[in-house]
């Protein structure tokens, strides 16, 4: 799929293991409104870790620090 590859054709795997972290969030979310019991604390944790790492990086890889024009 071309969604989880990078711009020089490879496979990227954070962003298949984001998409997992994904619908593992979407599932817990949707399970707790529907009576499932929450999530401990430790996988919000986890869960919360990889998004940040993945937007963070994301946003981190345009920035330019010290370049000259």
């Amino acid at each position: 799929m071309r969604l989880f590859k990078e711009h020089d054709g490879t496979y990227s795997w954070r962003k298949i293991l984001t998409s997992i972290v994904a619908l593992v969030f979407a599932f817990a979310t949707l399970g707790f409104l529907f009576g499932l019991p929450e999530l401990p604390t430790s996988y919000q944790a986890i869960i919360a870790g990889v998004f940040t790492f993945y937007f963070m990086k994301q946003t981190l890889r345009n920035v330019k620090i010290g370049t000259k024009e």
